[in-house]
């Protein structure tokens, strides 16, 4: 899903199809002669790399995406290029990836904190 539309978004699907839509053939032709960015190369950022984070990792690296992660500890894992922890995600959010996902667990916000 989230690899679908990261492709979706590089490729520019959506106003590609919207022009196919108005027959408006040619008018774009820098889309359609691949001025888009290859995945290969780009950095996925994934803010809450568990379980499911690491599945999106695993599958954007086969892309030949570099893969930095956030969790709650900055303990280093397999494929993963960088790993911050929780004191560190100021510097994540900084740190430009090309692209961010989010898999952080649903959680409410209680009156002095997360729970």
């Amino acid at each position: 899903y989230t690899m679908l539309h990261v492709l979706g978004a590089e490729r520019k699907l959506k106003a590609n199809f919207l022009r196919q839509q108005n027959a408006e053939w040619g008018a774009h032709k820098s889309l359609a002669q691949g001025t888009y960015r290859e995945l290969n190369g780009l950095v996925l950022g994934v803010l809450g790399i568990g379980d499911i984070g690491q599945e999106v990792a695993r599958v954007a690296s086969a892309f030949g995406m570099r893969i930095w992660g956030y969790r709650n500890t900055a303990q280093g894992m397999d494929g993963v290029e960088c790993v911050f922890g929780s004191e560190q995600l100021p510097e994540f959010l900084v740190r430009n990836a090309s692209v961010t996902t989010l898999g952080l667990p649903k959680m409410k916000l209680a009156p002095f904190g997360w729970r």
